[in-house]
């Protein structure tokens, strides 16, 4: 497994996501209701889309359940990032963020999943 190929991405956007998310910021209103929700989904669906390849590109004892494992890493760093808010000003933890990182993070798997059968499919049609 070449760690910069399917190593490095998973490892850039978890450090993103934590430098966004431990970063003060003020109270400012958005303009678009629900465009925080959609960040956090964004965020964690590429997360997991990117650390669910690098799974599943192990020869390791991972590549069996490389969906809930990938399920559990991220849901857990989401939640940590979220307990990590509450002490940080301008910060706030909600259900509402938890949710859409789990949306996110389900639904990349998914994707990786769908991905990978659909190219299976095109490379031996039955």
């Amino acid at each position: 497994m070449s760690l910069v190929k399917y190593g490095l991405p998973p490892l850039l956007i978890a450090l993103l996501i934590y430098q966004l998310s431990t970063t003060p910021q003020p109270e400012v209103p958005s303009s678009i209701p629900g465009l925080d929700k959609l960040g956090h989904f964004g965020a964690y669906f590429l997360l997991s889309l990117f650390l669910v390849r690098t799974f599943a590109h192990c020869t390791h004892w991972v590549r069996s359940g490389w969906f809930w494992v990938t399920i559990s890493i991220c849901t857990g760093y989401g939640l940590s990032l979220e307990w990590v808010q509450i002490s940080i000003p301008g910060r706030e933890a909600t259900m509402g963020d938890v949710i859409a990182n789990c949306i996110g993070i389900v639904l990349g798997c998914g994707a990786y999943g769908w991905w990978k059968k659909w190219q299976l499919k095109k490379t031996n049609p039955t």
